[in-house]
């Protein structure tokens, strides 16, 4: 192979390997179970308490959905709810399928949806929930939405506590009754993290400590005569590389280029 092919080659293959460390990250897909709550079927207008539901924290386990009260359902609203449904059959803009969750409660109620050992160093988390504001209800409270964490270590299911929580968007003026819009909540795990922790550790007051390989827990809050629909979990990964990694990298491109200089000049 000539020299000039052989710097060629070179000078590409460095810089296709800045491109993969430079290039910008892409978000992963988390599995949901059930995030468009339509797994259990109910009749138009007609509301369902999953029996498996209740107790958020007792006995939890990933890929299921877990209420602390009755109070938060499936549903199935009508066109006197949400008024697409009369000419399209499903719930309108940014919510999936014909049903949703829903408060028929006076008081805040929710759900969460355990994830195992999702919580890693260096990702950003995004919960993005459809949230509604159906038409004909006495009540339209807010939203709530939290990442909380759980010990893998503990049978029990108990240990843990929450990260962070974010009011939903019960106030934005996008929000128009009979509608549905999106809503994101992100968590960067390396501000929450504990560096060096181990699932089970805990501080000198016996306190749990959040740490890599954590089971995380995401948490809507449903305000009363609130809808939420089309739970979506996302992870990006934030690992560049080290400096001293780039600083290499830059010295062998300017090595061949200079190299490739010289063998012109000469």
């Amino acid at each position: 192979m000539c020299t000039k092919m052989k710097v060629v080659l070179g000078v590409g293959a460095l810089v296709s390997m800045l491109g993969v460390f430079m290039s910008p990250a892409h978000a992963t897909a988390v599995a949901v179970a059930d995030p468009s709550f339509e797994e259990n079927v109910v009749a138009p207008g007609a509301t369902l308490a999953p029996s498996n539901w209740g107790g958020i924290w007792s006995g939890m386990a990933p890929g299921e959905w877990l209420a602390w009260d009755s109070n938060a359902v499936v549903w199935r609203p009508t066109s006197a709810n949400f008024p697409s449904i009369a000419t399209t059959g499903s719930l309108p803009s940014s919510a999936d399928g014909q049903q949703c969750l829903t408060n028929i409660g006076q008081l805040d109620s929710g759900v969460g949806q355990l994830f195992d050992g999702l919580i890693q160093p260096h990702e950003t988390i995004t919960l993005t929930v459809a949230v509604g504001m159906p038409l004909g209800l006495p009540y339209n409270s807010g939203t709530v939405f939290a990442f909380a964490y759980q010990d893998p270590t503990d049978p029990t299911g108990m240990t843990g506590g929450e990260i962070f929580e974010q009011d939903g968007p019960n106030h934005d003026p996008t929000l128009v009754p009979g509608t549905f819009i999106d809503f994101s909540v992100s968590m960067n795990t390396d501000d929450y993290i504990v560096p060096g922790a181990q699932p089970g550790d805990t501080d000198e007051y016996g306190n749990p400590l959040l740490a890599a390989g954590d089971n995380l827990l995401a948490v809507i809050d449903v305000g009363p005569g609130m809808c939420v629909d089309n739970v979506r979990v996302s992870v990006v990964s934030n690992v560049v590389p080290e400096p001293s990694t780039l600083v290499l990298m830059a010295a062998g491109l300017l090595g061949v280029l200079g190299y490739a200089f010289a063998k012109r000049r000469r």
